[in-house]
């Protein structure tokens, strides 16, 4: 049987991050991420200023492997109802001081997140999907399959860094799911052309075309539509409204499709849930999530202030989930700041 002393199920940013705040502590850690590294990941794929900075302290230069064109976008346009569109500025929506983080790069999460794990410093198994787990007072045995293969592990700190739909989450709170809300993502990337400014994220807060919002960017010439809908909302309709939406007012011509994903999103913005015993939750999984549905930059902060609380708590001894809440709270008010400005900004189905 293998052993570890702190286990991190997900390979995103938050998983990395959590991994990155523990690489000079001398401990053994594992990551476990369900799919084969590098993997597509439904996102926006936007760093926004706060990202920027974190990332420029803790994990250095972001490869250009990462990026896509436009690399830069130069902001964010929505389009509320009826009304003219809206830019909107970077400085509300950003904690860091330094203005020449001011910026939102543009990166493909695949490649992005691979990045983060190898630069982590931590064992990975990819390919390897979290079942469950067992704990007691010294130890959590973990069970998950890897490559179709029934595995055993062992470790002291379990961290659940697997998104809004957590596995851990789910084992460590039974019912959860049913008990919050959730929204449906889909996202479709096609060939085409459109007469929208390539260098910006648009933003369509019409509800006939999604019951949060609906946008628009583009990847190294690929036009991405998203839409997103409440479970059991049939958000073909949505999506089909905002595609000839687009058609009308901006001129969309759809050419190839070549991708077609969703997701889900839970909805429970302002409470936080950050585990319990020796298990910890981070990033998106513990409810950390902010404007427009962003979550790259709460899962880095509350990612990497796991594996700070984790060496907290071994050279003190003290209880993690104290230690893991009294670190947080920054990140916390951030996080309410943004689902306060949210709200100002029509995101109501949302926040």
């Amino acid at each position: 049987m293998e052993e570890y002393d702190v286990i991190i199920i997900g390979g995103g940013p938050a998983g990395a991050s959590t991994a990155m705040g523990l690489k000079n502590s001398g401990l053994k850690v594992l990551i476990i991420e369900k799919g084969k590294l590098p993997r597509y990941k439904m996102c926006s794929g936007m760093l926004f200023p706060d990202s920027l900075s974190f990332l420029k302290e803790h994990f250095g230069k972001v490869p250009d492997s990462a990026y896509c064109k436009p690399k830069l976008y130069k902001g964010l346009r929505m389009f509320p109802p009826g009304g003219n569109m809206i830019e909107v500025p970077l400085a509300p929506i950003s904690t860091t001081k330094d203005p020449s983080m001011l910026e939102i790069h543009n990166i493909w999460r695949s490649e992005f997140d691979y990045w983060l794990v190898k630069e982590s410093g931590a064992t990975v198994k990819d390919e390897c999907r979290f079942k469950n787990y067992k704990s007691d007072n010294d130890s959590v045995m973990v069970n998950a399959i890897h490559k179709d293969k029934d595995i055993e592990l062992k470790t002291r700190y379990l961290v659940g860094a697997d998104g809004g739909n957590s596995r851990v989450r789910d084992v460590l709170y039974p019912g959860f799911s049913d008990e919050v809300s959730w929204i449906v993502g889909f996202e479709e990337h096609c060939t085409g052309s459109i007469d929208l400014d390539s260098d910006y994220f648009y933003g369509f807060l019409d509800k006939s075309l999604s019951e949060f919002y609906a946008a628009f960017n583009i990847k190294d010439n690929l036009l991405i539509m998203v839409t997103a809908v409440k479970k059991g909302s049939k958000f073909e309709t949505y999506y089909n409204n905002f595609v000839e939406y687009l058609k009308k007012e901006h001129n969309l011509k759809p050419d190839k499709m070549v991708r077609r994903t969703g997701c889900m999103i839970n909805t429970f913005p302002g409470k936080f849930f950050l585990g319990e015993g020796s298990i910890l939750l981070t990033g998106e999984a513990a409810g950390f999530i902010n404007l427009i549905g962003e979550g790259i930059s709460s899962a880095l902060a509350t990612g990497f202030i796991a594996g700070k609380a984790i060496s907290k708590s071994m050279d003190s001894k003290d209880d993690i989930i104290s230690i893991y809440s009294h670190l947080l709270e920054n990140e916390k008010q951030r996080t309410l700041g943004q689902h306060e400005l949210g709200k100002k900004m029509g995101f109501d189905v949302f926040f």
